[in-house]
């Protein structure tokens, strides 16, 4: 028995032993052990704390990289746009240009004056013809409908696709719905041959009106300019010399 304690057979795996007795240096030891551990433990935690704010870092990083990234990207998108914008203004301003030298020279060839002042076209002649289309499978029908010859004032260096082009300046309509064809005393288009608007149930209503139901162009060689050729449905109301 040590100091009122009584040893067990089996040593501290005994049921009944409640007490170990250790020596100063193995107490000593334990309680070394015992402060290793805690520093570890301070250690591990001090490292987490560490790798935590260093991956807040990291991402706080990655996302101002981002911010920075999509920054650019816009201002490089906007200034691409400013650029096509200012190009596509220049392109417009060039063409416009282009249009008027065109038609001021055309009108001064012709003699049209005053030159600046002047569209350029020209009625060239207005006649009745006769039109034959298919009423049914077997039978054909016959309706008179006239054409008109316009020159335009682009030459016939002009491609085809150029002059279609620029010639959309006769037949587009304005905020008011006037167009510049309709000094001639045009009232529509219709999108469609003469046998498809009589068949279309709005055509009742424009009986009384008088409706380009065909449209050609044609590059005249021998005068040198392009020309457009609409068959309508009614003759013209106005015939001068120009539309303008």
């Amino acid at each position: 028995m040590v100091g009122g304690y009584k040893t067990v057979q089996s040593g501290h795996s005994d049921p009944e032993c409640t007490h170990v007795i250790m020596t100063l240096g193995e107490y000593n030891e334990l309680l070394q052990e015992i402060r290793d551990a805690a520093a570890d433990g301070k250690r591990v935690k001090d490292e987490a704390a560490r790798a935590a704010a260093t991956s807040a870092a990291n991402a706080e990083a990655a996302v101002k990289k981002i911010q920075a990234d999509a920054a650019q990207k816009i201002a490089q998108l906007q200034n691409k746009v400013e650029t096509e914008r200012a190009g596509k203004e220049y392109q417009i301003g060039l063409n416009q240009d282009f249009k008027r030298i065109a038609r001021e020279r055309a009108n001064a060839d012709r003699g049209i004056k005053p030159k600046k002042e002047r569209s350029g076209y020209v009625v060239l002649s207005s006649r009745q013809k006769k039109y034959k289309y298919k009423e049914n499978r077997h039978d054909i029908a016959e309706v008179y409908l006239w054409e008109t010859v316009i020159q335009t004032p682009y030459v016939v260096s002009f491609t085809a696709e150029q002059a279609m082009t620029e010639t959309q300046e006769l037949f587009a309509r304005d905020e008011q719905g006037h167009w510049l064809i309709g000094r001639l005393g045009i009232d529509g288009e219709y999108d469609g041959k003469y046998e498809d608007m009589i068949d279309d149930p709005r055509c009742a209503a424009w009986k009384d009106d008088n409706i380009i139901v065909e449209k050609i162009f044609n590059a005249n060689a021998k005068v040198g300019y392009w020309e457009i050729i609409i068959t309508h449905t009614k003759p013209l109301d106005n015939i001068g010399t120009e539309l303008l």
